[in-house]
């Protein structure tokens, strides 16, 4: 403890006080933006995913992503036991590790959605969503061949 205090004090008075320190996520020195290193291109295709929500209300979903912008989501729900299926369409984008989708609900309700594509692979994709809040529920999916 006597050290750290000692070194502190050295850095402070040596002007060194205000390291350039990476924010979390990034490495010092990095100029590329986040999420610049996704292939956006590997999106293009159909991929399938499930989420637990609570031990009554379970979504499972099929998404085609057309190379041509073109997006088709396949959702059947199950909520205390009782499922429904619902088809969404719409749209896609991907750019700098983001994925918006625009899509319309079988009742014409338009939805648009912001994700963060935490990793992409030709066979998964994690993503998370963006609010207005900040960051929501995590999702997985797996490419359908």
């Amino acid at each position: 403890m006597k050290h750290i205090l000692i070194l502190m004090i050295a850095l402070i008075g040596s002007g060194c006080a205000n390291l350039d320190l990476p924010s979390p996520g990034k490495t010092l020195n990095s100029e590329a933006e986040p999420g610049a290193d996704i292939d956006c291109n590997l999106v293009i295709g159909r991929w399938s995913g499930e989420k637990i929500w609570n031990a009554e209300r379970t979504s499972k979903w099929l998404a085609t992503y057309q190379a041509n912008g073109d997006l088709q989501i396949d959702f059947t729900t199950t909520n205390q036991g009782e499922e429904r299926q619902e088809t969404y369409m719409g749209s896609w984008d991907c750019r700098n590790g983001l994925l918006q989708t625009t899509t319309t609900d079988p009742h014409l309700e338009t939805r648009n959605y912001m994700y963060r594509i935490l990793e992409l692979s030709e066979r998964f994709i994690h993503y998370q969503v963006i609010t207005a809040n900040g960051l929501g529920p995590k999702f997985v999916s797996e490419r359908v061949r």
